[in-house]
């Protein structure tokens, strides 16, 4: 995420099943045969954010096929055999099994389907993400109820998820994921159960987390959703990374 060295150039690997390649350029299995996606120029991804649409005018899984192994490929559940990916001060390539916990204390992530624990209060759900890393009961008190009020929650933290309207149930998910000061956030398809109007809400909390200084990586298939936002936009087709700019899908 920091940078990579594709430098604009091209490579074919020819893959079996799902494995993952990166050489000069991000290659990507979405499938037997020939798959490749390179990504033009050099990226920087620090402190921007960052929106994949899987899909324009091609079918919509030969792009998120594609994006859900980026995912992948940074946090750290699946490795390059060659190439190098770079997340956070971490050489993916190289890590050793023990580092990954850290470094994917680093990232935060955010699931179409939430992944809430239902038996928890809204409060206990994002304490529990800092529990797991070993934070103090001072710490949790702290910090949890200064995400909360982030996200809009600060009066629903005795709730349970059933208790909570689907953008709400969204904005627990993303106070969970930047509740350990993560300097990078990935959601996946965080508005693909919601109704327009939650899902721009979704979409400009993320964008305030992002003018905070976290980079925010959006993978989404809504691209007039999308268009509203002055973001970075890498659109995928058909394994292949086929705009990068400003302007949209």
């Amino acid at each position: 995420i920091e940078s990579t060295d594709f430098q604009g150039k091209e490579k074919q690997v020819k893959v079996k099943g799902n494995e993952v390649f990166t050489a000069s350029a991000v290659i990507i299995a979405t499938g037997a045969g020939w798959r490749r996606l390179n990504v033009p120029g050099e990226a920087e991804y620090i402190g921007r954010g960052v929106a994949f649409c899987p899909h324009c005018d091609g079918p919509f899984y030969a792009g998120k096929e594609v994006a859900a192994a980026i995912i992948k490929l940074i946090t750290g559940e699946l490795k390059p055999t060659s190439g190098t990916v770079h997340v956070n001060g971490y050489s993916l390539e190289r890590i050793r099994k023990r580092e990954i916990p850290y470094m994917r204390r680093t990232v935060g992530v955010v699931f179409q389907d939430f992944r809430l624990i239902a038996s928890k209060t809204v409060y206990d759900n994002v304490a529990f993400a800092m529990r797991v890393v070993g934070s103090d009961n001072k710490e949790i008190r702290e910090r949890v109820p200064y995400v909360l009020e982030l996200v809009g929650l600060e009066n629903k933290s005795r709730r349970h998820p059933s208790e909570l309207s689907g953008g709400e149930q969204q904005r627990l998910a993303i106070a969970r994921a930047l509740v350990n000061n993560p300097s990078t956030i990935i959601a996946d398809e965080p508005t693909g159960n919601l109704d327009p109007a939650r899902s721009l809400e979704i979409m400009t909390l993320l964008q305030e987390i992002n003018n905070l200084g976290t980079t925010v990586l959006v993978v989404t298939h809504e691209m007039n959703l999308v268009e509203q936002f002055a973001k970075r936009v890498i659109s995928i087709d058909d394994g292949l990374v086929i705009s990068d700019g400003m302007e949209g899908c």
